[in-house]
C-alpha cells in the first residue's frame, strides 16, 4: 500500500494557496478566508519546484520555426516562377500563411524559453500538512524565504502547542513581522 499523501510532493498544485499574507494568531493560521488550527497540522516541509524541461520550449521554437520556414521557401517555389513581380509582391497561399503562423509561434516559443530562464531556479513550496490528511502547498517566489517561514512554524511546534506569538507573514514583500503575544484574558 502506497501513502497517498506523497503525490503532493510530486505534484504540490493540488491545494495550492496564492495569497499575499499569512497570518498566525496565537494557535490560528489565517489566509483570506481561511482559519486553521496550528494543532491540527501535523507537519510542514519545504519542496523545490522542480522546473520544466528547459529544451522543450526551445526544441518547439526551432521545430515549428524551421516547418514554418520550409512551408514558405516551398509557396515561393511553387508560385513564383522566379520572376521579378512575385519577389516584390508576394501573394501567399494558404501553404504560406501556415508558414508564415508557424514561424510566429516558433518565435513566440523562443521568447517564452529566453523569459522563463531564470525563474522557477529560486522557488520553493512550503507544504501545509495536516491530521486528516489535507495538504495546504504555498509557492513561494523567494526560496530563503520559504526557509525563514518553515523555521517559524518549527519554533512553533517546539512550543508544545502552547497558544504563542502573533505573526505577520506578508508574502509579496518576503517579511515576517512578529506583532506580539496573544491576550486572550480580556
Amino acid at each position: 500500500m502506497g501513502n497517498k499523501s506523497n503525490n503532493v510532493f510530486i505534484n504540490p498544485n493540488t491545494n495550492t494557496i496564492k495569497t499575499d499574507e499569512l497570518v498566525i494568531e496565537g494557535h490560528l493560521l489565517r489566509w483570506e478566508n481561511v482559519t486553521v488550527q496550528i494543532s491540527n497540522i501535523s507537519s510542514v516541509t519545504a519542496w523545490k519546484v522542480k522546473p520544466p524541461p528547459r529544451w522543450v520550449n526551445l526544441l518547439f521554437s526551432i521545430i515549428f520555426a524551421a516547418t514554418g520556414i520550409m512551408l514558405l521557401l516551398a509557396d515561393y517555389e511553387n508560385n513564383s516562377h522566379h520572376s521579378y513581380y512575385y519577389s516584390s509582391n508576394p501573394e501567399f497561399t494558404i501553404i504560406g500563411q501556415i508558414g508564415i503562423g508557424l514561424l510566429v509561434v516558433g518565435v513566440i516559443y523562443l521568447i517564452i524559453w529566453l523569459v522563463g530562464q531564470g525563474e522557477p531556479q529560486n522557488q520553493e513550496y512550503l507544504n501545509i500538512c495536516m491530521n486528516s490528511g489535507i495538504v495546504y502547498s504555498i509557492l513561494f517566489k523567494d526560496k530563503e524565504f520559504a526557509q525563514e517561514v518553515l523555521q517559524l512554524f518549527a519554533g512553533i511546534f517546539k512550543d508544545g502547542g502552547n497558544v504563542g506569538d502573533n505573526y505577520y507573514i506578508n508574502m509579496l514583500g518576503g517579511k515576517i513581522n512578529h506583532i506580539g503575544p496573544t491576550n486572550y484574558e480580556n
